[in-house]
C-alpha cells in the first residue's frame, strides 16, 4: 500500500488544543506592533469554518478518478511522469511545491500579454484619434494605424510565443522546482520549511531543514502590495524567534481578512488531532485513514460518501452559501498558546 493510503499513527508531538504542553512567557516573544502586521489567535475554532477558497479549488470528478485507481496504477503513473511536483493535502500532510523559475516566468509572460495587448491595441487606437482629429481633423490615419501595430507588435509576438510553447507536450516546457518549500504535518504536529540556498544543498542536492512544533508558530495578516499598485492581505505562519516562514500566500493572494481567519481556523483544525479532519471534498477519501476522523465519522453517522455522490447543483449551492458575506473577528477569543504560557509563567515562578 502506498504511503498516502496508509493510516495515520500520531506522533507524541502531533499538535493538540487540549494537551499543550507546559510553556513559559519567554516562549512567547513580544515584537514590535508596527512589525507584526495583524496577529491571530490559536484556538477556539470551529471544526465547520471552511474559506471559500477551498470549495472553489476542489475538484470532486478529479477526485473520484484517482480514488478509482489502485496503488500499481498510481505508482505507474508517477514513475512514467516527467514532472514531479512534491505537493499533498491529505490527511498526513499539507505540503507546498511550486513549478521552475522559467516555468512560471513563461506563464507569467503568457497571461501578462494576453491582458496586456487588446489594452494597448485599444489605447494606441483611441489616442491616435484624438491626435488626428486635433492635427487633421481625420478620424484615424494610416500613419496611426501603423503606429498602433507597432506598438502592439512586441506583446502581441510574446503573446503567440508562450501560447505555443504551452501547446507543446507539458513536460517540454513545465518544470518542477528544487522540492518542496515547506509542510504542515499533522501526524506529527510539525512545521518544516525547506531552504535551498545553503551550502548543504550546494554539495548534497538536499535542503536544510527547519522543523518545529506547529505551537512555536505565529500566524499574521500581513498587507502585501500587488502588480497593480494596490494592497493585498495575506497570511503568513511565522516563527516566533527564528527567521523562517509558511507563506500561505502561494495559494492565493485573493482573499481578504474575514476569509484568512477562515483559512486560518481551517489551517488549526487540520492540525489539532484532537478534532476530525476539516469536512471538505478534498479531505473525504483521506478520512478513513485518520483515527480521530474515524472515531468522529462513526459516532455521527457521516456518509462516508458525503461529497464524491453529491451532485454538482448541490455542490454549487454549498460553494455559493460559503461565499455569502460574513465576518468573524480575528481577536474576538483569547489566544490559548498565550494563555498556557501565563499559565507556565506562573507555575514556575
Amino acid at each position: 500500500m502506498i504511503r498516502d493510503r496508509q493510516p495515520n499513527v500520531y506522533a507524541a508531538t502531533a499538535y493538540n488544543s487540549e494537551h499543550l504542553p507546559v510553556l513559559t512567557e519567554d516562549d512567547i516573544p513580544e515584537r514590535k506592533k508596527e512589525l507584526l502586521g495583524k496577529p491571530l489567535p490559536f484556538g477556539h475554532t470551529d471544526i465547520n469554518t471552511v474559506p471559500y477558497y477551498i470549495y472553489d479549488t476542489e475538484n470532486i470528478d478529479s477526485i473520484n478518478e484517482t480514488e478509482s485507481k489502485s496503488d500499481e496504477e498510481l505508482i505507474e503513473n508517477s514513475e512514467k511522469s516527467h514532472i514531479n511536483i512534491d505537493m499533498k493535502w491529505n490527511h498526513r500532510c499539507i505540503r507546498y511545491d511550486s513549478i521552475s523559475s522559467w516555468s512560471q516566468a513563461l506563464v507569467m509572460l503568457y497571461m501578462l500579454c494576453k491582458y496586456t495587448t487588446p489594452f494597448m491595441f485599444g489605447f494606441m487606437f483611441i489616442a491616435g484619434m484624438i491626435l488626428d482629429l486635433i492635427d487633421e481633423g481625420i478620424l484615424f490615419t494610416q500613419e496611426s494605424f501603423e503606429l498602433t501595430l507597432m506598438m502592439t507588435a512586441m506583446p502581441f509576438s510574446l503573446y503567440l510565443l508562450s501560447w505555443f510553447i504551452m501547446q507543446l507536450p507539458t513536460h517540454w516546457w513545465l518544470r518542477n522546482s528544487k522540492g518542496a518549500e515547506w509542510e504542515l504535518n499533522r501526524e506529527t504536529g510539525m512545521v518544516k520549511v525547506f531552504d535551498y540556498k545553503t551550502e548543504q544543498y550546494y554539495e548534497t542536492k538536499k535542503p536544510s531543514v527547519f522543523e518545529r512544533p506547529f505551537y512555536e508558530f505565529e500566524p499574521v495578516i500581513f498587507k502585501v502590495p500587488n502588480r497593480h499598485g494596490g494592497l493585498e492581505e495575506c497570511l503568513v505562519l511565522r516563527h516566533r524567534k527564528k527567521a523562517y516562514a509558511v507563506n500561505f500566500g502561494c495559494f492565493t493572494t485573493s482573499l481578504r481578512e474575514p476569509e484568512w481567519v477562515k483559512f486560518w481556523h481551517y489551517i488549526q483544525n487540520y492540525m489539532d488531532i484532537s478534532k476530525p479532519l476539516p469536512d471538505t471534498p478534498q479531505l473525504e477519501s483521506s478520512r478513513q485513514y485518520d483515527p480521530t476522523t474515524i472515531a468522529y465519522d462513526a459516532k455521527t453517522g457521516r456518509n462516508p460518501r458525503y461529497w464524491r455522490d453529491m451532485s454538482e447543483e448541490e455542490y454549487k449551492r454549498i460553494k455559493d452559501k460559503a461565499n455569502t458575506p460574513g465576518y468573524i473577528i480575528a481577536d474576538a477569543y483569547p489566544c490559548i498558546i498565550k494563555e498556557r504560557a501565563k499559565q507556565g509563567s506562573l507555575a514556575t515562578a
